[in-house]
């Protein structure tokens, strides 16, 4: 079995729900310690592993980003599959001393790069600077009608991954099953596939594993 049909079985088996909730803003989230403790016993089964690296870098204006890579590890060979995420830090933020907004951006790089390695979606996981910056300036205008939002890097490595895997499992063209997926999902590359379609996705990808491509 190679390392990317392990990694396909635990995506398939994980279920990592949102358990946090933010009552002032009224909805549910997960975070990347949700994640790690669902994945956990999944991945004791295929004995495979997950590594989490930080790295901190700082832009030519000043911005401190964080890179999260999240590696999957194929205990018994040691073969490796990894996925980026990344976070800005914010200058200040409110109540927040330096060390809690580098955790803060830590966590959301880490869950980020989660995401992407095991195909979680994380469209409505209301949790992060960016969004509640969105639904502030939503609150002062009139609503209006804006473009879908595309897929992250980290979630289009991650189907990448799934069906490169597929296509070993079963002998088959990578080309022909990337186009049977597109094809579907009435998109032209990964990158088109939009955060509306996850869902949808991902139930081709669990199709394409069970060999049903009808």
């Amino acid at each position: 079995m190679t390392v990317y049909q392990k990694l396909l079985d635990v995506q398939s088996e994980l279920k990592a729900p949102k358990n946090q909730r933010n009552t002032f803003g009224n909805y549910n989230y997960r975070s990347a310690e949700d994640i790690k403790e669902a994945v956990k016993p999944i991945l004791a089964k295929h004995k495979a592993t997950i590594l989490v690296d930080i790295n901190i870098s700082e832009s030519a204006n000043g911005w401190v980003y964080e890179e999260a890579r999240a590696i999957f590890v194929d205990v018994e060979t040691g073969d490796k599959v990894e996925v980026k995420g990344y976070a800005r830090e914010p200058e200040n933020k409110k109540g927040m001393d330096p060390s809690q907004i580098s955790g803060a951006s830590n966590s959301y790089a880490t869950k980020y790069a989660l995401n992407g390695l095991l195909l979680l979606d994380d469209t409505k996981d209301a949790d992060s600077n960016e969004y509640q910056e969105q639904v502030s300036q939503k609150s002062k205008t009139q609503p209006r009608k804006s473009q879908p939002k595309k897929i992250s890097d980290a979630v289009v490595t991650g189907y990448e991954a799934a069906l490169k895997s597929v296509a070993e499992k079963n002998g088959s063209d990578i080309a022909v099953i990337t186009s049977w997926f597109l094809g579907n999902l009435k998109v032209h590359k990964l990158e088109d596939i939009t955060e509306d379609q996850v869902t949808e996705a991902n139930g081709y990808i669990e199709r394409l594993q069970k060999g049903k491509e009808e």
